[in-house]
């Protein structure tokens, strides 16, 4: 595949191109930088970046372009308003899984005292299923590996 072609395979603010991309190439950017997941960064990709460009630009497709190269606005709306919602959702899960965690540390201390950082790494980076669990057992739980046992 190659540096650039590795480079590519994933959204990023900067697209390479061995020629000049046609409008096929640059839709195919576009939508990939809309569903992507991920940035070069390892950061989340923002989807709705490519929104003002697509507008911006004007892509109406030439006549005779291919169906693979004609885009609707509606199908653009509707790829962006999906992007939204992604990352809509990620942040209401990355919200519950703080606050659940922050929530369970408060516990934790109350119930068993200080607590040490590996503890409050591990409380931090858990999954909210995981947390969920441990927030039952510390309940009832005489110690902290009682709590954080296995899941």
């Amino acid at each position: 595949m190659g540096m650039l072609g590795e480079l590519g395979a994933e959204p990023a603010a900067l697209e390479p191109f061995s020629e000049t991309p046609g409008l096929r190439e640059t839709r195919a950017c576009f939508r990939k930088q809309l569903m992507g997941t991920r940035s070069w960064s390892g950061a989340p990709a923002s989807p709705p970046a490519g929104e003002p460009f697509l507008v911006q630009f004007d892509l109406a497709p030439s006549l005779g372009a291919i169906p693979e190269e004609t885009m609707t606005l509606a199908e653009v709306l509707q790829q962006v308003e999906e992007g939204r919602q992604k990352l809509r959702d990620e942040g209401r899960r990355e919200g519950r899984r703080a606050g659940e965690s922050a929530l369970l540390l408060r516990q934790l201390r109350g119930r068993f005292g200080e607590l040490p950082a590996a503890i409050v790494a591990r409380v931090e980076a858990a999954e909210p299923e995981v947390l969920e669990v441990w927030g039952d057992r510390v309940l009832t739980a005489r110690s902290l590996d009682e709590v954080l046992g296995a899941s």
